[in-house]
């Protein structure tokens, strides 16, 4: 069964004057020799990662989604996948007033089931995002 191989990594840029900020979630994704053969016969592999507030009771869901980032075909053993997002920076302004937290949540999916196969939060990124 499909499995990260290492923590997502979250990266954050933002463009203070212009109050924007680009959100990009890169990592690798392991697959078995069943799930590689089945991509050959059109099996699809999908991972999307959403953003959320990281807080210590219940994560903020940010409603940001990345596209998903899809997997089929000839496929080696370790794969490379990257998901990014442009925003507002105020979207990414979960606390307020304070400093916020960011964290994507990764999920993979395949097309046959489309239930979750492997999932995995990536690192925390921690700034002060402005409001307007």
């Amino acid at each position: 069964m499909a499995k990260f191989f290492n923590q997502p990594r979250l990266e954050i840029s933002v463009d203070t004057e212009l109050n924007r900020a680009s959100a990009s979630v890169r990592g690798i994704i392991e697959f078995d020799d069943l799930e590689r053969s089945l991509m050959e016969q059109g099996l699809e592999i999908s991972v999307k990662a959403k953003l959320f507030g990281d807080d210590s009771r219940n994560d903020d869901d940010l409603n940001l989604v990345t596209l998903p980032f899809t997997f089929t075909g000839a496929q080696p053993a370790r794969a490379t996948y990257e998901l990014f997002k442009g925003m507002p920076g105020s979207a990414l302004n979960e606390d307020v007033p304070g400093k916020d937290e960011i964290v994507a949540s990764v999920t993979a999916t395949n097309n046959l089931s489309n239930a979750v196969v492997a999932d995995r939060k990536s690192n925390v990124i921690e700034f002060f995002f402005r409001n307007d």
